[in-house]
């Protein structure tokens, strides 16, 4: 099955906050294609846009040490022994999974 991935770069006041990496079934969205090539978007309000509704989130917190690419994006370059936490996630409605970030 085909993957969108949506990654990028959260910022809060302008400063780097969090990496966001998400991937939603292509055939659930493919109705908005043109559109999210062209924009920016929420993949909550995405998935709600099509009619999907989200019913269960699992989420898992840990700590780790971000790579260099990370820390780059992060603006944390010079500080290579600062832990991230990381938080993974699926999303479903109903039976079906409808994101992993």
């Amino acid at each position: 099955s085909t993957l969108l991935r949506h990654y990028h770069v959260q910022c809060v006041d302008g400063i780097p906050h969090a990496l966001a990496d998400s991937y939603i079934p292509y055939h659930l969205v493919s109705k908005k294609w043109q559109e999210i090539k062209t924009r920016s978007f929420d993949t909550f309000a995405l998935l709600s846009e099509v009619g999907i509704t989200v019913t269960e989130k699992q989420e898992t917190l840990y700590v780790d040490s971000p790579n260099y690419s990370e820390r780059d994006l992060l603006g944390i370059l010079t500080m290579p022994g600062l832990p991230v936490v990381r938080l993974d996630c699926v999303v479903w409605s109903g039976a079906q999974v409808v994101e992993v970030c």
